[in-house]
């Protein structure tokens, strides 16, 4: 599948941070001569923006150290500086990967994570100790949130044994030597060679998406019509091409039909086609494919641009998405059917199939990259609202030491949704009113929505045509039974 990754290094997918002890002891001789360096009760700071640049001192003309995005830095203390945004003149003096120096304070959140944890213990008790500190850094920004614990069958190796040479990484990122395969030349897809071992583990290992951003790689993803609105998905689709009216209603009525979250469609299928929006999949305008659409990239696979554009394009002729409404909407189901319905219901599922008896196969993206790149793209509806309450399901692989002692049992998988192929109107019967609710959805007199879309679907091709109605018909008369 033609994936769209972000970057790890620079400005992107962070690493864990390695904090410089003989910097910081510079610094805090240091600070004793800058007027107004106050220190602080919190000792730690989330970074609420991209590409946030490091100066060397508290102003905007100073020489830039580096840059950090949504991730967490040692607050070392606060001072006064340049006025950047009206009054405000306070910047913050950090570390972060082996650098100190100063952050605006506007992009700042101040993390006291000791008072913060005291009503947090039996929640941590459930996960292993390497998970505590991610854990109680985001819970002290967001107490609301909260963190079901998915224990696995399998060991970690187990799990990166199954995904041994299916997982691709982008050569454009300068991966280290160790990170490809040694027989990983550029294949399945232009400009990505196949992940060494050593990286899927990296990007396996639950500890890797622990902050306020990546963590969403684990946030349930079924539709809430109670929470999920066209408000908190204009804060996920801004600066991007879907942020107009007509693209926001396509997607809010897809989730409405799909039963997954607008929020996690918008996600998908901005990480899929960019933020600009420009690939030609989605053009409507390539040559023998005019007014086809194709937004989720389904089918979409090549060694080559031309390839990946045109078996997509192919794809989606042969399922009638002929429309843009039409590509998003049933994209939203066959996402909802293929993964959400199975149990794979968040990011990292949907990526890294670890549960059930296919571990390794049933698997939406072949970049490591993208579980992160989509868990950071949905994380904008909720980072900075310190009230709301999102549910995330983590997995714990087999032979992890639980903090509270005990040695749970693997949490069995949700089960599959069981859809009645035939039934449109869900009365567990085929009959005439099946064949008038999918003759109404195609002339869409009345659309057909969750699983009764899903059963209109008879041949399972992911198009409701006139061979489904065909099928229903066949099994009234007793023609060929509906299996």
């Amino acid at each position: 599948m033609y994936m769209y990754v972000a970057f790890w290094g620079g400005d992107g997918v962070k690493f864990k941070k390695a904090l410089s002890i003989v910097l910081c002891i510079v610094l805090v001789v240091s600070c004793a001569f800058i007027a107004g360096f106050s220190v602080l009760a919190a000792n730690k700071g989330y970074v609420n923006g991209d590409g946030v640049r490091i100066r060397k001192e508290p102003k905007t003309s100073s020489t830039e150290l580096g840059k950090v995005s949504f991730s967490y830095v040692t607050l070392n203390g606060k001072t006064t500086g340049q006025a950047v945004s009206g009054s405000n003149n306070i910047w913050y003096n950090i570390t972060y990967n082996g650098i100190t120096g100063y952050i605006y304070g506007q992009y700042i959140t101040e993390v006291n994570v000791d008072a913060a944890s005291a009503n947090f213990t039996d929640t941590l008790n459930l996960f292993p100790a390497s998970y505590a500190e991610g854990l109680k850094d985001i819970h002290a920004q967001y107490p609301n949130w909260k963190f079901i614990p998915e224990y696995l069958s399998v060991t970690i190796d187990e799990a990166v044994a199954k995904e041994s040479g299916k997982k691709l990484i982008s050569n454009s990122i300068n991966p280290p030597d160790e990170w490809k395969r040694p027989d990983g030349a550029t294949k399945l897809e232009p400009g990505y060679s196949y992940a060494s071992d050593a990286a899927i583990k990296y990007y396996m290992r639950p500890e890797f998406y622990f902050d306020c951003s990546y963590v969403f790689a684990f946030m349930q993803q079924s539709y809430d019509s109670n929470t999920q609105n066209k408000e908190g998905l204009k804060s996920i689709v801004k600066n991007t091409f879907l942020d107009t009216e007509e693209y926001m209603g396509y997607v809010m009525n897809a989730a409405k039909d799909s039963g997954v979250s607008p929020y996690v469609i918008a996600a998908i299928i901005i990480a899929e086609q960019g933020t600009k929006g420009t690939s030609r999949l989605i053009s409507g305008t390539v040559a023998e494919y005019e007014g086809y659409y194709n937004f989720f990239n389904y089918g979409a696979s090549g060694e080559t641009n031309d390839q990946i554009v045109t078996s997509g394009l192919i794809y989606a002729k042969n399922h009638g998405w002929n429309s843009k409404q039409k590509s998003i909407t049933d994209g939203a189901v066959n996402y909802a059917s293929g993964y959400v319905s199975k149990g794979q219901d968040n990011y990292y599922y949907t990526n890294f199939n670890v549960k059930g008896d296919k571990i390794g196969t049933h698997q939406y993206a072949t970049s490591i990259h993208d579980t992160g790149n989509k868990g950071s793209r949905l994380s904008k509806s909720f980072v900075g609202n310190y009230n709301s309450v999102t549910t995330f399901k983590i997995p714990v692989y087999k032979g992890e030491e639980i903090a509270g002692g005990t040695t749970p049992a693997p949490t069995p998988s949700a089960p599959a949704v069981t859809v009645k192929k035939g039934d449109a109107n869900g009365d567990n019967t085929i009959n005439a009113l099946d064949l008038a609710a999918v003759k109404k959805h195609i002339l869409s007199v009345a659309k057909l929505s969750g699983n009764n879309l899903i059963a209109a679907d008879v041949n399972g091709d992911n198009s409701i045509n006139a061979l489904d109605i065909a099928a229903i018909k066949k099994h009234i008369l007793g023609i060929q039974k509906i299996s």
